[in-house]
């Protein structure tokens, strides 16, 4: 089972983020390999309570790192403001890390049927 949070739990964090700074604008960021490899990031507001980012997580995680069995996968929420992280543009990471812009970004490994199927799941 990757060690993910559940959308809950996301949105727990950005209220606890937002009550200490009101301003906050994060990204979900979704990772594997342990941070060695960006999967997606869109923007916070973009994604609704309902949506699947578990299992996103998971099928990416199988289609890149199956040899990790799940392990080392991970969703977090991320304000590069918020952390002085200069340039606001990206998130760090192996295999060219990855970008932050305003709409859903993947991986270039994942074609065009990883990016419906993330819409599907953020209901983006």
């Amino acid at each position: 089972m990757p060690e993910t949070q559940m959308v809950s739990d996301l949105h727990a964090a950005y209220a606890a983020m937002r009550s200490e700074h009101p301003n906050a604008d994060p990204w979900l960021v979704l990772e594997g390999d342990w941070g060695g490899q960006i999967y997606v990031t869109v923007p916070w507001r973009l994604v609704v309570a309902d949506a699947r980012v578990d299992l996103l997580l998971s099928e990416l995680d199988r289609i890149a790192w199956s040899c990790n069995d799940g392990a080392g996968c991970f969703s977090h929420l991320y304000d590069p403001r918020l952390c002085g992280d200069l340039p606001v543009d990206g998130v760090s990471g192996g295999m060219g890390g990855g970008a932050l812009e305003d709409g859903l970004w993947l991986h270039g490994e994942f074609g065009n049927a990883c990016r419906a199927r993330a819409t599907e799941l953020l209901h983006l």
